[in-house]
């Protein structure tokens, strides 16, 4: 008998963006996991530094679309570090040109913004975001199947068993096998800090509900006792989920 695993999704299949945004669409329709930033936004790339002296950026991918987000010209948003920046929020800025690069067998895109003409402009961007709107997304294709990941961030967490709420979902990673991890942080009894990776099982979590804001558990003996205060823990943490990563039908 197949396992059964809720499907999360970070963005669509490269969705067709709004105005002068990409208006083509990727071809494949296959089922992917998805996950997005918090609020109205999506993170497409990470800007690292400056290049060249044109005023170019070197940007680290957080999409499996790259062709789409990261080279094809037209409006994105940028979201520099900060509280200021943060309470300001996003600005529209204008991708002119962006191209795909390889150093030491890492990949890179090495941009163009528009207004931005000097390797000293250019340098100022570095630790800021290039975004796209949350609207690009698709209507997913199973809504009583699959979920963004940005959706399932911040949802209360009860034990179906006795109602009892035991934390709170903070992340989601990459599993190592057939499901995505929870990374859900308890904030009731003993463990009260620790964290849980909980796998995303509809066996595991057979309640999602977004509306209300929480998920139910049902976890197999033992593995909430499995929870560590971070100071605990020196194994290295799961792989975070791409902002616009991608993943097998788990049905």
């Amino acid at each position: 008998m197949p396992k059964v695993g809720w499907i999360t999704r970070a963005l669509d299949e490269a969705a067709p963006l709004q105005e002068e945004e990409v208006r083509e669409d990727t071809p494949d329709k296959q089922y992917r996991t998805r996950s997005t930033t918090n609020g109205d936004y999506v993170e497409i790339a990470e800007i690292l530094t400056s290049h060249g002296i044109k005023g170019e950026v070197r940007v680290r991918s957080l999409t499996d679309f790259p062709a789409e987000r990261l080279e094809k010209p037209g409006t994105r948003y940028l979201q520099m570090p900060g509280r200021k920046a943060a309470r300001a929020g996003p600005t529209k800025v204008r991708l002119k040109r962006g191209k795909e690069t390889f150093s030491r067998g890492h990949s890179a895109h090495i941009l163009k913004l528009e207004g931005f003409n000097t390797p000293e402009e250019a340098l100022e961007l570095a630790g800021g975001t290039l975004l796209i709107r949350k609207e690009a997304r698709l209507p997913l294709e199973d809504s009583d199947f699959e979920f963004y990941v940005q959706d399932l961030i911040g949802l209360r967490v009860f034990l179906q068993e006795d109602g009892s709420e035991i934390g709170v979902v903070q992340d989601v990673y990459d599993g190592t096998g057939t499901y995505d991890l929870l990374k859900v942080e308890l904030t009731e009894g003993e463990k009260a800090g620790a964290t849980s990776l909980i796998p995303f099982a509809k066996a595991i979590v057979p309640v999602v509900d977004l509306q209300g804001g929480r998920m139910e558990l049902d976890p197999p003996a033992g593995l909430l006792e499995l929870a560590r205060l971070p100071k605990q823990s020196s194994a290295k943490p799961p792989r975070r989920k791409k902002r616009e990563g991608k993943r097998g039908d788990l049905r």
